[in-house]
């Protein structure tokens, strides 16, 4: 929660906060193949299929406006994703990329992840890896993991079909 408080001091300081190593996440452009610098990009826009309205996924109630909240959730996922990657960064990388996602996504996102709703949580699912991907650090060993078998767990009480959408973040590596 102490991060989502930031979020007021960063909309105060927008202007220079996009000239510096934030930039590419405050920069909300659509990501496309060509102006995407992070190689797991293809995985993250697979996911957008999921928040269609007519899409052909497993039962769910989430209605058409708590599906467009989660694609701005996945948005905000790709572009923090790719921070690691953006040729302006000085000092950010994983490690701090992983803070700022739970910040930045909208209270209705967050109101979705407390029902458990599967759309919801499958989001949550690919945040993992970027945990995963700094397990090493002690203050994150084992949190990666840990919270994507939760979600594993949360997904399978929603019936058949909705695991697959997480198998790539079941099969990244923890690091």
């Amino acid at each position: 929660m102490a991060i989502r408080g930031l979020m007021p001091l960063v909309a105060e300081n927008w202007e220079v906060l996009k000239e510096g190593p934030f930039g590419p996440l405050l920069v909300t452009q659509h990501i496309t193949k060509e102006n995407c610098d992070n190689p797991d990009d293809y995985e993250l826009e697979k996911l957008e299929a999921l928040f269609e309205p007519s899409a052909n996924t497993p039962v769910t109630t989430t209605s058409p406006s708590e599906l467009e909240v989660c694609a701005q959730a996945l948005a905000i996922l790709r572009r923090v994703f790719r921070l690691p990657y953006a040729p302006n960064k000085t000092w950010l990388d994983v490690r701090g990329a992983v803070f700022i996602w739970p910040g930045a996504v909208s209270q209705e996102f967050v109101d979705l992840l407390f029902e458990r709703r599967p759309e919801a949580l499958v989001l949550l699912a690919y945040f993992c890896v970027l945990l995963k991907r700094i397990n090493s650090y002690w203050y994150f060993e084992g949190l990666g993991v840990g919270l994507l078998e939760r979600v594993g767990e949360g997904l399978d009480s929603w019936g058949e079909g909705w695991r697959e959408w997480i198998a790539w973040a079941e099969r990244e590596p923890t690091v």
